[in-house]
């Protein structure tokens, strides 16, 4: 993902030139702010495993070439000068992108619901170790908890099932200590117990950019579907 993101400072970088040029090109607008929106939309765009290079940037040309034709359509009919083409131009970009980072996140959304639905079997490690295929998730490994103290461990997760790097529970300075360790173990930003006896622990490694409150509450229903798995188990 580092190195496609990099290739859209292709699009950043004149965009940001032409915020110093400001003056001398005479521009309306600070151009700079439809790249980082174009950033933005890209840094979503690009989790998705499913979608090449080509397909994204090709999305992305599709926006500013739909964005400009729209410009110069309205700018005819309104009869405006050059300096309000760009202007026009860059409002309807600006909308555009938007509307697509928003649609973006929305797809995520509903990618993860569809792998709750259509998933099968009733194993909760196998069911998490699956969010491999999200494009949220970077890493779902098996967490190796032999050299941890189990009672600490179950009052950890008694409080906090879906554990966030940075939202620790105050539990004292042992459960500080084992908690700090997972982190730092797996290079995990969450981890999720599967509610199983004996007890098995998922670490989870999500981009930055999608460490959001929605993404912790979806993780949240994640982890209550697996532990209904796991009681249907030991019941059956």
């Amino acid at each position: 993902m580092a190195v496609r993101l990099g290739f859209s400072l292709v699009l950043l970088l004149p965009l940001a030139a032409g915020d110093f040029l400001m003056v001398y090109i005479h521009l309306p607008v600070q151009v700079s702010a439809i790249g980082v929106l174009a950033l933005c939309w890209l840094a979503l765009s690009l989790t998705r495993a499913h979608d090449g290079h080509r397909r994204s940037y090709a999305a992305l040309l599709l926006m500013f070439g739909a964005s400009l034709g729209t410009a110069v359509f309205i700018g005819v009919i309104a009869g405006v000068g050059l300096k309000g083409l760009v202007v026009i131009g860059a409002v309807v970009m600006a909308l555009v992108l938007v509307l697509a980072i928003a649609a973006a996140v929305r797809a995520q959304s509903v990618h993860l619901v569809a792998y709750m639905a259509e998933a099968e079997g009733n194993d909760p490690l196998a069911f998490l170790l699956g969010l491999q295929a999200h494009p949220l998730v970077d890493l779902a490994v098996k967490v190796d908890g032999a050299s941890l103290d189990d009672a600490v461990l179950a009052r950890i997760f008694a409080a906090r099932p879906v554990l966030a790097k940075g939202d620790f529970p105050a539990l004292g300075a042992t459960a500080d200590d084992h908690m700090a360790h997972l982190f730092a173990r797996y290079d995990a930003t969450h981890i999720v117990d599967c509610g199983c006896f004996p007890r098995q622990l998922v670490a989870l490694s999500m981009p930055a950019l999608q460490t959001s409150a929605q993404a912790q509450i979806e993780l949240c229903a994640v982890q209550r579907m697996a532990a209904l798995m796991a009681t249907s188990a030991r019941r059956s």
